[in-house]
């Protein structure tokens, strides 16, 4: 099977912005701020086709469940009757809502159907002033908390950090998060839309009004053992000349590893199916000689499923080429 290339969904949002279209050639109409790109997803709310080749127009959830025991080795995560990932670009001109998301356990309960959603971000873009605030500060109880929702003081027992361009951080589910002001940031999640939110900012919606609320829900699902979330320590998975692979982060539903290529071709390995975001640079993916190569650019997000036939990356000459690649558990050492 070729590479999959699928189109990207233009999600508007209140703290959106414009540099998915200007910066990484995601479309919307005109005006429009922009907060999310779905990449790759299978959620009912917007499922990915196909944008071209043999396969254009079939859904990724048609192709999930004709392919997903050669695509997944992971026998749980097979299970699943929607593509288990949901992967996004985030543009946020303004803060995200500050917000809490469920386990599976919870979402069960809670909104059967939907999953939990333990989420990955990797800084693209940061403003010197951008913060990301992932989790509480120690000590802070459930009373504290709803006290200063109430008055307004909850970024006083937040934790907060200054992210840079290039570094990773895990949300499990259950931790209190908010994404800032002046961030690009790649994000791959549980296939998930299921978002308590506790604070937003005392922003209105373009009716005037507040936009909805869901403390209880969100309190629910706080896990108070989590502690705050910090840039993951890269480790380095293989290093030779002009190549450098790098572990950024591992969880029970996907990893995440950075490759940083200098060199003119790289032969992909033939495990299962891959997920590949061009982080910078540009080039081709050569797949084989009867489908030939594809294109691509920063920006854009690739699966590549397994295959007998020798893969491999060729980068423009006159760029690095630097690569996220988002896996099953224990498919790549």
């Amino acid at each position: 099977m070729p590479p999959i290339v699928l189109e990207p969904y233009s999600r508007p949002q209140v703290w959106g912005g414009t540099r998915l279209q200007s910066r990484y050639g995601k479309t919307a109409p005109p005006n429009t701020l922009v907060g999310e790109s779905w990449e790759v997803s299978g959620h009912a709310l917007h499922t990915s086709r196909v944008a071209e080749g043999p396969l254009a127009g079939m859904s990724l959830n048609e192709l999930w469940q004709t392919h997903r025991h050669t695509w997944c080795p992971d026998p749980e995560l097979v299970r699943h009757e929607r593509f288990p990932w949901l992967i996004k670009l985030l543009d946020c001109q303004e803060p995200s809502s500050l917000q809490v998301h469920p386990d599976d356990r919870q979402a069960a309960r809670l909104r059967p159907g939907e999953s939990g959603k333990t989420e990955a971000w990797y800084v693209l873009e940061a403003d010197a002033t951008s913060r990301l605030y992932t989790g509480l500060k120690s000590g802070v109880t459930d009373a504290e908390l709803r006290r200063r929702l109430r008055d307004g003081t909850v970024l006083d027992v937040l934790h907060s950090v200054t992210p840079k361009a290039g570094e990773a951080y895990l949300i499990p589910a259950g931790l209190v998060h908010a994404i800032g002001a002046g961030l690009v940031l790649f994000e791959i999640e549980q296939c998930s839309d299921l978002t308590w939110r506790l604070f937003d900012w005392n922003r209105v919606d373009a009716a005037g009004k507040p936009r909805e609320l869901h403390i209880e829900a969100a309190l629910e699902c706080l896990d108070w053992s989590l502690p705050p979330a910090v840039a993951a320590k890269p480790d380095i998975c293989a290093s030779q000349a002009a190549i450098l692979e790098e572990r950024l982060l591992a969880c029970r539903w996907f990893v995440m590893d950075r490759i940083t290529l200098t060199t003119d071709a790289w032969p992909i390995p033939a495990s299962g199916l891959t997920a590949w975001f061009v982080v910078e640079g540009a080039g081709q993916l050569e797949n084989s000689a009867e489908t030939g190569s594809l294109e691509f650019q920063r920006g854009q997000t690739i699966l590549v499923p397994p295959n007998d036939q020798p893969q491999r990356w060729l980068r423009n000459s006159c760029d690095k080429l630097q690569l996220l690649r988002c896996t099953w558990p224990g498919s790549v050492p």
